[in-house]
């Protein structure tokens, strides 16, 4: 795991700024970033590039056991993070939200959860003049994922 985020990002200048940008706003502190659920390969593997260049200090939030066989897989148990433990009855969302609220993190990543339980209610709230709309009528627009039909074919 020697590849960095800039080493990745090298030939694309856009991302080239955005990183500069993000190390110029962490020099000397990190952002303690709480993963909810970190027993992801490819979360863990972009939070240690992060690390990597100085941006993040990882906190692993969820199966210990999980945790340590992806830390395991990826070759990243030397690493430096912070992990918190905690059994299947424990929501790891809102314990990772509890973690920022008490000033024990700065920022909330998803890892292996739902989208439906990482984010809050979506729903519209009773008032909103929306509901009060007919829905949009269907397009018509051709269909943009149509498969080729035996008269396309030679």
């Amino acid at each position: 795991m020697n590849n960095s985020i800039a080493n990745i990002i090298k030939d694309v200048p856009e991302f080239q700024v955005m990183v500069e940008k993000a190390q110029e706003r962490t020099v000397g502190k990190p952002i303690r970033v709480a993963i909810a659920a970190a027993d992801s390969e490819n979360i863990l593997k972009g939070v240690f590039m992060a690390q990597e260049d100085g941006f993040v200090e990882p906190i692993l939030v969820g199966s210990y056991r999980k945790i340590n066989e992806v830390l395991e897989k990826i070759g990243a148990k030397d690493r430096k993070y912070d992990i918190h433990p905690l059994d299947n009855d424990t929501n790891k969302v809102q314990y990772s939200i509890d973690m920022i609220k008490s000033g024990n993190a700065d920022m909330l990543m998803r890892g292996n959860t739902q989208t439906r339980d990482f984010l809050p209610d979506q729903r519209l709230p009773a008032s909103c003049p929306a509901q009060d709309q007919p829905p949009d009528p269907p397009r018509q627009d051709p269909d943009p994922c149509r498969h080729a039909q035996d008269s396309d074919l030679p």
